[in-house]
């Protein structure tokens, strides 16, 4: 880019095309100013971890267990390359980000940041975290603990198993009972976390569950934009007078309806399960909470086990 403005500004048909751009003299000078430049390079360097941090999470790959640890390596990445050359720089950056942060953080990311076992292997607690300092094991933060607690809570209301599942969680988090073996201990460094679960979390059926279910979520705005595509469908200009409470929960019922539909090969093959807002002009959009119902009752009967694998992770953090 640099260097295509400079040979813009110091070709022959500049002194053309310049007397009709308002302030021409001045985008010269800065074109041609090595300290603008210095300062584009600095901006550049860090706004990229920023830029990789939202591409990371912008994917349909299940990563929401890593993006604790991603947030905290990008703070960590601009506190070295902005702090020593300017501290209320990057205090400002710090404040920005963990404030956005706080909007999007929900006790669900916590308790996959716990539940991804790269995070427990030596070679990843040994190594030096950007920004200085060392790390250590995800439930031994205080944020992250209160947060991933909270999360147990709501996901998990029986008294009982949620005991079991806390006493499962500590044999994890120390490598002992049923993730002692060697395989286990070694597998944290190499294989993902759904592949580990899979793997190794056999003796404790309750959380493994848990934990398969939990992050196989993505952290991508895809599946909100898509709730807004079902809610401008269900609160229409004909239907604009439905109580919020109402549409909420027909946007729900409708979503999971959707994820149903496309993953069920026995829905898909028949017809009369198509969902509506595919096209909107269909005249059973007008049957509302009935159709709605009817539609639920005949996709749970052709697949029930999509029902409870799809309904169960939304619900608790709507």
């Amino acid at each position: 880019m640099r260097q295509a403005l400079t040979n813009l500004v110091c070709a022959e048909t500049w002194d053309e095309i310049n007397t009709d751009i308002d302030g021409a003299n001045a985008i010269m000078d800065t074109v041609l100013d090595s300290y603008f430049w210095s300062q584009v390079k600095y901006v550049l360097q860090f706004t990229k971890p920023i830029y990789y941090m939202i591409k990371f999470a912008d994917s349909d790959r299940p990563v929401i267990g890593e993006v604790y640890e991603q947030m905290d390596s990008m703070l960590g990445q601009i506190k070295d390359i902005v702090e020593p050359r300017d501290t209320t720089l990057y205090n400002y950056i710090r404040v920005e980000v963990e404030n956005r942060w706080e909007m999007l953080n929900v006790p669900l990311h916590a308790l996959a940041y716990v539940l991804t076992p790269k995070y427990y292997h030596p070679s990843w607690l040994s190594t030096p975290a950007p920004g200085g300092g060392s790390r250590r094991k995800p439930h031994q933060d205080q944020e992250v603990h209160k947060k991933y607690m909270d999360a147990l809570s709501k996901l998990i209301p029986d008294e009982e198993e949620a005991a079991l599942v806390r006493r499962h969680l500590s044999n994890y988090t120390l490598n002992t009972g049923p993730f002692a073996s060697m395989h286990a201990i070694k597998d944290r460094e190499t294989f993902s976390a759904l592949e580990w679960w899979n793997m190794h979390g056999g003796g404790t059926p309750l959380l493994q569950s848990l934990a398969l279910r939990v992050l196989s979520q993505v952290v991508n705005t895809s599946s909100a934009e898509r709730c807004w595509s079902s809610y401008s469908f269900i609160h229409s200009v004909k239907r604009n007078r439905l109580s919020l409470d109402r549409a909420e929960s027909l946007v729900y019922v409708h979503y999971n309806l959707r994820l149903l539909s496309h993953y069920c090969e026995d829905a898909k093959s028949n017809k009369d399960l198509l969902i509506w807002d595919k096209n909107p002009k269909e005249p059973n959009l007008e049957d509302g909470v009935l159709r709605l119902e009817q539609l639920e009752d005949a996709l749970i009967e052709v697949c029930p086990l999509w029902y409870d694998c799809m309904i169960f992770p939304y619900k608790a953090f709507l």
